[in-house]
């Protein structure tokens, strides 16, 4: 039951703006959001692609993640409720406690007679939020989405956690010294009569030094794409409609401040199937440092230039 309560933390109680980096934030949808498992006519599990990832509506709460304890705290109850998502940013100006509710632009436009279509709006005691961009402030903590998908070569497929985690470090030195929280992929706490379904996905949580800085977070994912293509890993992934783009063994699209991520518990329906508990792996270390990512070599250009008609700066 999402608490219809709004409550906002006076001036006097803010925290200091460093202090902030560690801000994180929680949607409680008043639906289910993520993945729903089914079973298919021949009874094996998979995927209901009719799942849609949309949150228009929901209350969001300011959380402290100073640590990757309390990261891993935050993404554990977020993986214990079928209504839970996040994001690695927070409400500008919001501290821990803080809470609003999420609406749609077109809510906001309908509710300010036009005046306003994005941002943040006060009525009877409510504050009112579009999860739109320049709402929301990064956190120092981001997300590198491990999935393999469709048109992977295998070179890039095959490689285990730890090989990845390598490839990784090759085009941002240091990441792997960062403090991590690594959460399997959720279909695979899906299991068939206890047996679970097959998954080599995860969400690795970097501690990173980005300062709250949203052009730097973008800035960041470029960079590693760049690098990536650069370093023979990456390839053309074509998505539903035919379209073609550069991907990597990251999601190179989570770099944004208002990006939702998906741990939260699976749906399944049909018999046999149950869901386990998150595996949450935590890992101490340094922040990685987003400006280590390497620049590219004019011949590493051309070779971009040469493969997807892309220009590098």
């Amino acid at each position: 039951m999402v608490d219809s309560n709004i409550k906002t933390t006076s001036t006097d109680d803010k925290k200091d703006s460093l202090s902030s980096v560690n801000f994180v934030t929680v949607i409680e949808t008043p639906e289910p959001v993520g993945k729903h498992i089914i079973l298919n006519e021949n009874g094996v599990p998979e995927k209901d692609r009719n799942t849609l990832g949309v949150v228009s509506r929901g209350i969001a709460t300011t959380l402290s993640a100073a640590t990757p304890h309390e990261l891993a705290e935050i993404i554990r109850d977020v993986g214990n409720n079928t209504n839970k998502v996040l994001i690695l940013s927070h409400l500008k100006d919001s501290v821990p406690g803080d809470t609003y509710q999420i609406i749609t632009t077109k809510k906001m436009t309908q509710m300010t007679s036009g005046e306003i279509c994005s941002g943040v709006y006060a009525r009877d005691g409510v504050l009112y939020v579009t999860r739109t961009k320049d709402n929301y402030r990064p956190s120092n903590w981001l997300l590198l989405d491990r999935d393999i998908t469709d048109g992977m070569p295998k070179s890039m497929a095959d490689l285990n956690f730890y090989e990845w985690l390598e490839a990784m470090t090759r085009i941002w030195p240091g990441m792997n010294e960062a403090a991590r929280v690594v959460v399997p992929s959720t279909t695979g706490r899906v299991c068939l009569n206890g047996v679970p379904m097959e998954s080599s996905g995860a969400h690795v949580y970097i501690r990173a030094a980005l300062d709250g800085d949203i052009k730097l977070l973008n800035a960041t994912g470029t960079r590693l794409l760049a690098a990536a293509m650069g370093n023979k890993l990456s390839f053309h992934k074509i998505s539903i409609s035919g379209a073609s783009r550069p991907w990597s063994i990251f999601d190179p699209t989570t770099f944004s401040s208002e990006r939702l991520v998906f741990d939260g518990k699976p749906r399944v329906t049909g018999e046999g199937l149950t869901v386990s508990d998150s595996e949450i792996q935590i890992v101490e270390g340094s922040e990685a440092d987003p400006t280590l990512i390497p620049e590219l070599t004019g011949i590493q250009k051309q070779g971009i230039k040469r493969k997807y008609g892309l220009g590098v700066e």
